[in-house]
């Protein structure tokens, strides 16, 4: 109840067997959050996380927002596992997950790299 009153998401970040052979241990792993529907542009939240392992528990609230704004009543969540953990470096080969629609307050989500 607490995470739907402040408009928050969780859940956990997961990666098949086969996905997890091809990243370092602590690999960086981004997190972001954009008004459903929208794949380009700045997000709304993001968050930097370092995989000691999965599955990674995740949470995005009020206080991860980029700007201080609320995030959206819908979502687009997307995580990344970044080879060299620079966010403005993208590689095709970086696995990838994204759950669209998701509704502020959800909770239990999981997101499967690949």
């Amino acid at each position: 109840a607490a995470a739907a009153a402040a408009g928050s998401v969780s859940g956990v970040i997961d990666a098949a067997a086969s996905t997890r052979a091809r990243m370092a241990p602590g690999t960086v792993v981004f997190l972001t959050v954009r008004e459903a529907g929208v794949e380009q542009g700045p997000p709304v939240a993001a968050k930097r996380l370092v995989a000691a392992g999965f599955p990674l528990q995740f949470f995005v609230g009020p206080a991860d927002s980029m700007m201080g704004q609320p995030l959206p009543e819908r979502m687009r969540i997307e995580a990344r596992a970044d080879a060299d953990g620079d966010p403005a470096t993208r590689s095709a080969s970086d696995p990838q997950a994204r759950l669209d629609g998701v509704a502020a307050g959800a909770t239990g989500l999981r997101l499967a790299l690949r």
